[in-house]
């Protein structure tokens, strides 16, 4: 729709709805009716939508427009428009206002989800073999298949792996892919969204690499931020189980002759000695446990071992506590 034409149908109080078909979008929301996600997209993103001609949405099917109202809720857009009718109010509002959304989990409460998943898949201690978990899923009937062909579809472009809730299957797109260690972050993350019952809000998803960076891009949704926040945090808690990865971490310390001077066991700021320690550290911890780097630095700063004072680690920490501490 042009410019002129989306401003004209505003002025003159004619609706204008957009529909994306299911295949189009990154998050396939559930469509159940028991959920409804929180806060809708700022009204610019919503007049995107319609004046774009190739615009994408991530996890939105429908986009409505009128003379007084923009939103991304098909049940808002009508409420409104049932308002304008000569209908009482409780007509207007016999659905009930209060909807749930994505259930708010503590950092503890997915550690402890996690060692439930490791125990049951007889975990022993190292590297975490993804394929014992991928037994104790196939039970229940969930699906695990590794090392396909990328979907040729524009929206995959960057796709690493996803999870469809309705056929209980996660894929990895991974067939030519020599960084392992972001390969098993990829299923872990997937699984994780099966672990933590996600199928109740999505029907499908697929993750690329940007999605395994903490901070999220602040135009998504609050609760498909909380979905991805929760799906990446059990994927660490899983790939570095917590007991384990601490007795790792306290293990090496000792071995380096690492000690807490007040500014925490692993104290990174721009001196070379600071770095190089840290490094070190790192780099033993990606080894052990087959994950990135990026991976277990996150982990450490989570678990209170590494005291990063560079200006970029604040930043991702600072962000990680205002999305994440927020029930």
């Amino acid at each position: 729709m042009q410019v002129g034409a989306y401003k004209f149908a505003k002025n003159n109080g004619i609706g204008c709805v957009r529909i994306f078909p299911d295949g189009e979008v990154k998050w396939e929301l559930n469509r159940n009716g028991r959920f409804r996600f929180t806060n809708s997209l700022a009204e610019q993103t919503i007049e995107d939508a319609f004046i774009i001609e190739k615009y994408k949405s991530e996890h939105f099917f429908y986009f409505f427009s009128s003379n007084e109202t923009t939103t991304n809720f098909m049940y808002e857009f009508f409420k409104f428009f049932l308002s304008n009718i000569d209908l009482s109010e409780d007509q207007i509002n016999k659905r009930p206002e209060k909807f749930n959304t994505v259930k708010y989990l503590d950092k503890g409460q997915i550690e402890g989800l996690a060692a439930q998943i490791l125990y049951d898949s007889d975990y022993q201690g190292g590297e975490v073999v993804l394929n014992n978990i991928y037994k104790t899923v196939k039970n229940r009937g969930l699906r695990v298949r590794t090392q396909l062909e990328r979907p040729t579809q524009e929206k995959y472009v960057s796709c690493l792996g996803r999870i469809d809730f309705k056929k209980l299957l996660i894929e990895i797109f991974n067939k030519d892919s020599t960084d392992t260690k972001r390969d098993r972050f990829t299923v872990a993350h997937e699984l994780s969204h099966y672990f933590l019952n996600h199928g109740e809000y999505l029907d499908n998803e697929f993750c690329e690499e940007r999605d395994f960076d903490f901070v999220l891009n602040p135009d998504y949704m609050s609760d498909i931020r909380r979905l991805e926040f929760q799906a990446n945090y059990l994927a660490a808690c899983i790939l570095m189980p917590e007991i384990n990865f601490s007795g790792a971490v306290l293990r090496i310390a000792k071995e380096m002759n690492l000690r807490d001077k007040g500014h925490g066991l692993i104290f990174l700021d721009n001196q070379q000695i600071n770095r190089v320690a840290c490094n070190r550290v790192v780099s033993k911890l990606a080894h052990q446990f087959n994950v990135s780097r990026q991976a277990v630095s996150i982990r450490l700063e989570d678990k209170g071992f590494l005291n990063d004072s560079t200006s970029s680690s604040k930043h991702i920490k600072n962000s990680l506590i205002k999305i994440y501490n927020k029930p």
